[in-house]
């Protein structure tokens, strides 16, 4: 069986037997919405997740572990590029924001209704890639930093794959 793609051009696509429309701008409120979500979509975390891990740092750091502070703040930064199938759920969710029905009132949102419109997206065979890549490109900035972190790591790799062939 061949996945269906979103075709974006169409700005609206079919899932069993709704129609969706996508919108790029937000009422008031689900741009509340939308704030807590990007966060969770760009690092993998959720804001408390966030908050606890430069906590750590800045307590590391106050006792002068500034290496162990330093890993903290790293490891953050290249979990941008880490474990994104890890995201699809927050990236479905972000996505509900911007995805509407027909007569769906635009000032109100919750988890519930993007649960069900979720649930009507599984029961096409949708390729979630069509998803991921909408909610990659909702959340300002993680594009060309995803590109330049990939990059960078790529020529990490290159470098220790070369020195460890001159061993």
């Amino acid at each position: 069986m061949d996945l269906k793609h979103i075709d974006f051009k169409d700005s609206s696509f079919t899932a069993n037997g709704t129609e969706y429309f996508i919108k790029n701008t937000l009422t008031v409120e689900r741009f509340m919405h939308f704030e807590k979500l990007q966060v969770h979509v760009g690092f993998g975390k959720d804001f408390k997740a966030i908050f606890k891990d430069l906590d750590m740092a800045i307590t590391l750091a106050d006792k002068g572990k500034g290496v162990e502070a330093w890993s903290i703040i790293l490891n953050m930064r290249n979990g941008v590029a880490q474990k994104l199938e890890d995201r699809m759920h927050p990236a479905l969710l972000l996505c509900t924001l911007f995805v509407i029905t027909k007569d769906e009132d635009i000032t109100q949102w919750d988890e519930e209704l993007g649960k069900r419109k979720i649930d009507d997206w599984r029961k096409e065979p949708f390729d979630m890639n069509d998803f991921f890549r909408l909610a990659a490109n909702l959340v300002t900035g993680f594009i060309p930093i995803l590109n330049e972190l990939t990059q960078d790591i790529s020529k990490k790799l290159k470098k220790a794959t070369s020195l460890m062939s001159n061993i």
